[in-house]
Protein backbone atom coordinates (compact mmCIF):
# COMPACT_ATOMS: atom_id res chain seq x y z
CA UNK A 1 0.00 0.00 0.00
CA UNK A 2 0.91 3.40 0.40
CA UNK A 3 2.44 3.59 3.56
CA UNK A 4 4.94 0.38 2.34
CA UNK A 5 7.91 3.28 1.89
CA UNK A 6 6.97 5.26 4.81
CA UNK A 7 7.56 2.03 6.97
CA UNK A 8 10.55 0.77 5.42
CA UNK A 9 11.69 4.90 6.17
CA UNK A 10 11.11 4.18 9.64
CA UNK A 11 12.83 1.47 10.40
CA UNK A 12 15.47 2.44 8.67
CA UNK A 13 15.64 6.00 10.38
CA UNK A 14 15.21 3.14 13.42
CA UNK A 15 18.74 1.24 12.02
CA UNK A 16 20.71 4.38 12.20
CA UNK A 17 23.58 5.21 15.24
CA UNK A 18 22.27 7.55 17.75
CA UNK A 19 25.61 7.99 18.33
CA UNK A 20 26.87 9.43 14.71
CA UNK A 21 27.17 13.22 14.63
CA UNK A 22 27.53 13.06 10.62
CA UNK A 23 24.79 15.02 8.83
CA UNK A 24 22.02 12.42 7.50
CA UNK A 25 20.11 13.54 3.93
CA UNK A 26 16.97 12.43 2.84
CA UNK A 27 16.12 12.11 -0.60
CA UNK A 28 12.49 11.72 -0.55
CA UNK A 29 10.37 11.42 -3.64
CA UNK A 30 6.84 11.14 -4.30
CA UNK A 31 4.13 11.19 -6.97
CA UNK A 32 0.85 13.21 -6.10
CA UNK A 33 -2.52 12.79 -7.90
CA UNK A 34 -3.12 15.41 -10.16
CA UNK A 35 -6.14 16.88 -7.93
CA UNK A 36 -4.13 16.77 -5.03
CA UNK A 37 -1.17 18.83 -6.35
CA UNK A 38 -2.48 22.48 -5.24
CA UNK A 39 -3.52 21.07 -1.32
CA UNK A 40 -0.05 19.12 -2.03
CA UNK A 41 2.15 22.27 -2.47
CA UNK A 42 0.38 23.96 0.62
CA UNK A 43 0.96 21.40 2.86
CA UNK A 44 5.01 21.78 1.22
CA UNK A 45 5.26 25.16 2.10
CA UNK A 46 4.79 25.06 5.09
CA UNK A 47 6.92 21.83 6.13
CA UNK A 48 9.63 23.59 4.21
CA UNK A 49 9.48 26.88 5.83
CA UNK A 50 9.28 25.67 9.14
CA UNK A 51 11.57 22.97 8.75
CA UNK A 52 14.16 25.65 7.75
CA UNK A 53 13.46 26.86 11.17
CA UNK A 54 14.72 23.86 12.90
CA UNK A 55 18.10 24.22 14.71
CA UNK A 56 18.94 20.56 13.72
CA UNK A 57 17.73 21.23 10.01
CA UNK A 58 20.38 22.54 7.39
CA UNK A 59 18.66 21.82 4.33
CA UNK A 60 14.95 21.35 3.12
CA UNK A 61 13.93 22.18 -0.83
CA UNK A 62 11.17 21.14 -2.12
CA UNK A 63 12.31 20.16 -5.94
CA UNK A 64 9.59 19.80 -9.10
CA UNK A 65 10.34 16.82 -11.88
CA UNK A 66 10.96 18.85 -15.37
CA UNK A 67 9.67 16.02 -17.41
CA UNK A 68 6.88 14.73 -14.64
CA UNK A 69 4.69 18.01 -13.41
CA UNK A 70 3.25 15.28 -10.47
CA UNK A 71 7.06 14.06 -9.21
CA UNK A 72 8.18 15.97 -6.23
CA UNK A 73 11.28 15.74 -4.45
CA UNK A 74 12.43 16.88 -0.51
CA UNK A 75 16.00 17.25 -0.39
CA UNK A 76 16.77 17.19 3.45
CA UNK A 77 19.64 17.58 5.46
CA UNK A 78 19.38 17.16 9.33
CA UNK A 79 22.51 17.55 11.91
CA UNK A 80 22.21 14.00 13.21
CA UNK A 81 19.65 11.06 14.09
CA UNK A 82 18.33 13.74 16.83
CA UNK A 83 17.20 16.38 14.57
CA UNK A 84 15.16 13.84 12.24
CA UNK A 85 13.64 12.85 15.44
CA UNK A 86 12.80 16.23 16.72
CA UNK A 87 11.56 17.16 13.04
CA UNK A 88 9.34 14.31 13.00
CA UNK A 89 7.43 16.02 16.33
CA UNK A 90 6.91 19.13 14.82
CA UNK A 91 3.62 20.70 13.75
CA UNK A 92 5.16 21.58 10.37
CA UNK A 93 6.14 18.05 9.73
CA UNK A 94 1.99 17.20 10.62
CA UNK A 95 0.57 19.07 7.95
CA UNK A 96 2.70 16.43 5.56
CA UNK A 97 1.38 13.21 7.57
CA UNK A 98 -1.87 14.58 7.33
CA UNK A 99 -2.02 14.98 3.61
CA UNK A 100 -0.75 11.85 3.07
CA UNK A 101 -3.52 10.53 5.77
CA UNK A 102 -6.02 12.21 3.11
CA UNK A 103 -4.63 10.55 0.48
CA UNK A 104 -3.17 11.70 -3.11
CA UNK A 105 0.68 10.21 -2.62
CA UNK A 106 0.22 7.56 -5.58
CA UNK A 107 3.75 6.64 -4.03
CA UNK A 108 6.71 7.57 -1.98
CA UNK A 109 10.82 6.33 -1.77
CA UNK A 110 12.87 7.70 0.60
CA UNK A 111 17.07 6.96 0.42
CA UNK A 112 18.62 7.85 3.61
CA UNK A 113 22.43 9.33 2.99
CA UNK A 114 25.56 10.22 4.42
CA UNK A 115 27.19 13.42 3.36
CA UNK A 116 30.40 12.80 1.71
CA UNK A 117 31.51 16.35 0.59
CA UNK A 118 28.95 18.87 1.56
CA UNK A 119 28.87 22.61 2.18
CA UNK A 120 26.92 22.91 5.03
Amino acid sequence: GNNDGFRHFNQGLRQLSTSSSKPISLIVQVEIEKARTEAFLKAMTIDAQGSRTEPGCHTFDLLRDKTNPQKFFFYEVYKDQAAIEAHRETPHFKVWSDFKEEGGVINQSVIIADGIDVDY
